[in-house]
């Protein structure tokens, strides 16, 4: 029954920190951090030590990944924006068929 009550609390908690500006999204490893906290609390609340020591090592290992020299060298390449030619959802009609 408590655990019910925290993934609710911090599925909401979660949710209001991801914020979308424009086309970015800011916040999502704040509410991954949250909802990995909140296991480790269950998990501690349980009486389940040893994993909660476990997984608090290996989230503060992902997160110190991210201060690793060349880990900014390891990010994919973003996409390439959609060319004018591709078809549009919605609108897949090309310009041959609709001169037909």
């Amino acid at each position: 029954m408590i655990a019910a009550g925290v993934v609710t609390g911090i599925g909401f908690l979660g949710a209001g920190v991801i914020l979308r500006d424009g086309g970015t999204i800011t916040g999502l490893t704040t509410a991954a951090t949250l909802w990995a906290t909140a296991s480790v609390g269950l998990a501690t609340g349980y009486g389940m030590y040893t994993l909660a020591a476990l997984v608090s090592v290996i989230i503060f290992i992902l997160l110190a990944l991210h201060h690793v020299p060349g880990w900014g060298q390891l990010k994919r390449a973003s996409p390439p924006p959609p060319s004018q030619s591709q078809t549009v959802a919605g609108n897949s009609a090309t310009e041959d068929q609709k001169s037909e």
